[in-house]
């Protein structure tokens, strides 16, 4: 039985440094949802939009089907565009992402890497997403992925029952919501304490969920994201602790050999978030927990683990994409870039694509890992010892692929 109801999918998704700019572009929507009530959604979904959500067959092998009717707008408003669309409703919005350098690629890693933090032994927030098959008016667009935005996630983190009072920005950024003018001030101090002492340690836990800040940098850290800094958002709510939660993994595991530990430690990094990773990887008692957790993800996202993530995560949109790259064709040929691999058509879009799930999969994890290994220990100076110890056994040859 289908009935119409208004719902909200709460809002935005974090990764898009291009959002600001698509918000002004897009024209704001109005959309109204056509749910069928009868079909058991996986997890709570909820779109300011008219939309059909149902699974076809195995809903752990299919996208969804997301149907929008849109009833304003003329004919060239009403077809999505090849980049993430933000829909702004009256007290909600919601992206749309069909987003990265390299399109396809990117939707595979970010299933990816949503499956791994499913798994995850260190705290870090985990954000929602679903692919999801797009129709608008009735006329295919395309495989989109749904997102939770980052107030969403910020306010499950926070136990909050709304976005009252609560503040979501990121370091030296004009904040999303609130004011971000707290965490710049108290985060700025917090890098000046001499963090040795038990006393200023407190006063940095006071102000800051320090457990959370390093396991958020750990798991950046071990998928190689070079974006890192600036996919890191804060929230705070009614108790006035900093809680950090991750942003987009659109480019983590692009390199097994991605020096995190290097980006992280660099001296002349200017970025706030990365003074305060390297204020609190210099205080002994926090770069020994940064090394608990890196360690526990080297032991539980082995190559294995990581490969199948990567194949869930390819068969939810496999059958799907001869149709989205032949809808989106002239685009594909423009925008998927490689300088020894230029792409002409869908076709060879398809090919290219293929061969980057290849060598992701039979190149990049199998040998990540002990590029892990390496980058942590040259880069924050551990004894082999100390090596063994977190990640629980000696340095392993670099496998050869």
């Amino acid at each position: 039985m289908m009935k119409k109801l208004c719902l909200s999918l709460l809002a935005w998704v974090l990764c898009l440094l291009a959002l600001p700019a698509l918000a002004e572009e897009q024209p704001l929507l109005t959309l109204w949802i056509e749910y069928d009530a009868e079909v058991e959604l996986s997890r709570e979904v909820a779109v300011p939009a008219t939309i059909t959500q149902q699974h076809l067959g195995d809903p752990s092998s299919y996208p969804a089907q997301l149907r929008l009717h849109m009833e304003t707008g003329d004919d060239a408003e009403r077809v999505l565009p090849q980049r993430s669309l933000r829909v702004d409703s009256v007290d909600r919005s919601f992206v749309l992402y069909n987003d990265g350098n390299d399109a396809l690629n990117t939707k595979v890693v970010s299933a990816a890497c949503d499956a791994l933090l499913a798994r995850t032994p260190v705290p870090v927030a985990r954000n929602w997403q679903e692919a999801a098959v797009v129709y608008v008016n009735g006329e295919y667009q395309g495989l989109y992925t749904l997102r939770w935005p980052v107030e969403r996630l910020c306010e499950a983190v926070l136990f909050a029952d709304n976005m009252d009072g609560i503040t979501v920005t990121r370091m030296g950024k004009p904040a999303l919501l609130g004011d971000s003018a707290g965490l710049d001030e108290e985060l700025r101090l917090a890098t000046e304490l001499d963090l040795s002492v038990e006393a200023n340690r407190q006063q940095l836990e006071a102000v800051l969920d320090v457990r959370g800040f390093l396991g958020t940098l750990a798991v950046n850290a071990y998928l190689g994201n070079p974006f890192m800094f600036n996919e890191m958002w804060f929230c705070q709510g009614e108790d006035g602790v900093w809680r950090c939660v991750p942003g987009e993994f659109t480019f983590a595991l692009y390199s097994a050999q991605y020096d995190s530990m290097a980006k992280i430690m660099k001296e002349s990094g200017n970025e706030p978030e990365q003074k305060l990773a390297r204020a609190l990887l210099g205080e002994a008692a926090y770069r020994e927990l940064f090394l608990q957790y890196v360690g526990s993800l080297y032991q539980a996202w082995t190559t294995p683990v990581m490969q199948a993530a990567v194949d869930a995560g390819y068969a939810l949109i496999r059958d799907e994409l001869p149709r989205h790259v032949a809808r989106w064709a002239e685009p594909f040929a423009q925008t998927v870039t490689d300088g020894r691999y230029p792409v002409a058509n869908a076709e060879e879009a398809l090919l290219y694509h293929q061969y980057r799930l290849y060598r992701l999969r039979d190149k990049t994890l199998v040998t990540r890992p002990w590029y892990v290994y390496d980058s942590v220990q040259r880069g924050l100076n551990v004894s082999d010892e100390d090596m063994a110890r977190t990640f629980g056994g000696p340095k392993p040859e670099l496998p050869q692929v």
